[in-house]
């Protein structure tokens, strides 16, 4: 057993920050200078997750690609943020 506290997932959540688009000046990761690139927040990865039905299922993929068209992106940086912040989502159900 771990002695850690368990996480306060509402707490994340609260303290979760407003989503930002950014252009970017140089190529990051393959992608071109230029693209906009959406930076995740939990409220956006909750709010989308909140429009699968109860039982459906949605590639990680997918969830990248609506978040960063909804937000005027080309694409999504997550920083490996989406799959956690999909776990805060659910655990705040």
């Amino acid at each position: 057993m771990s002695d850690r506290p368990a996480t306060d997932w509402e707490a994340r959540f609260q303290a979760s920050r407003e989503p930002l688009v950014k252009v970017l000046d140089t190529s990051f990761a393959g992608i071109p200078a230029g693209a906009r690139m959406l930076v995740v927040t939990p409220r956006i990865v909750d709010a989308l997750v909140s429009e699968i039905a109860p039982g459906a299922v949605m590639a990680a993929a997918t969830l990248r690609q609506r978040l960063a068209a909804r937000h005027g992106a080309a694409i999504l940086h997550d920083g490996a943020r989406t799959g956690p912040f999909s776990t805060l989502s659910h655990g705040r159900r």
